[in-house]
């Protein structure tokens, strides 16, 4: 059985409509969705932001179901310049802030299963998504200026920074499932978020006594709704193309099965 897991609603909601359902149930905080994509058996996990929901939802799929692949998917910063909203990163290897491991030294580095990687590589002919291959920085909160990002890119060597890739890596690891990280690029290494995207609970929802505060004082930031809004949309759709592609190569496979 195929899972896929994202962390908030915007990223797994296509994928979702495109769905047979066969069970719809939550699980301390992770909404989970089980049914058909196509011909395929599949698990969907909206598990919540950042570390703790990641791996314990991660941790409860493989306990509860025959996993045989699971996959990350999910919006990302740019941290390499030339990067687009929209490119997609298969996440060759994963890193994460060394603070976070809670390991000795420098935190370990986890990789994309081989075969996954070889199946996504060559993309899809009709240009539904630009793909490259790239590293994740696996980060506790979401980095929304120009110079943050460059200084962990220089760092780590990373590509793109997201909250949940690394967590998902580390648990399918140790319990060797094969694994890929997936990511679309929302906003680029140029760009500034503001400062009411970090007004978002662990579920993915609005904050919405903050954010009304927030907003009572900085009107000026409404306008800028709208733009992150296309940004969200274009980056969902790269996404979805990106993964049903993936699960169609699948369909046809039998490398992991």
């Amino acid at each position: 059985m195929l899972a896929l897991v994202g962390a908030v609603r915007e990223e797994i909601i296509d994928l979702k409509r495109s769905m047979v359902m066969r069970e719809v149930f939550t699980w301390q905080g992770c909404l989970v969705y089980r049914g058909k994509y196509g011909n395929e058996d599949i698990l969907l996990a909206q598990t919540g932001i950042g570390q703790q929901r990641a791996e314990r939802a991660t941790t409860f799929l493989l306990t509860r179901y025959p996993v045989t692949t699971i996959i990350s998917i999910g919006f990302a910063g740019a941290l390499r310049r030339g990067l687009r909203t929209g490119d997609i990163i298969l996440c060759s290897a994963l890193h994460c802030d060394n603070r976070l491991a809670h390991e000795p030294g420098r935190a370990k580095i986890y990789h994309s299963d081989a075969g996954l990687v070889s199946l996504l590589s060559a993309g899809p002919r009709s240009g539904a998504f630009r793909l490259y291959r790239g590293s994740s920085l696996t980060v506790a909160k979401v980095v929304t200026t120009p110079e943050k990002k460059q200084a962990l890119g220089e760092t780590f060597a990373a590509d793109i920074v997201d909250m949940e890739s690394y967590w998902v890596a580390r648990i399918a690891s140790a319990r060797r499932v094969p694994f890929l990280g997936i990511r679309a690029v929302f906003d680029t290494a140029s760009e500034s978020l503001p400062a009411f995207t970090q007004m978002v609970d662990l579920d993915g929802e609005w904050h919405w006594s903050k954010a009304f505060v927030y907003f009572l004082y900085h009107p000026e930031e409404l306008k800028t709704l709208p733009h992150l809004c296309r940004k969200a949309r274009e980056a969902r759709k790269s996404l979805t193309a990106c993964t049903s592609y993936l699960i169609s190569q699948l369909e046809r496979s039998t490398v992991l099965r």
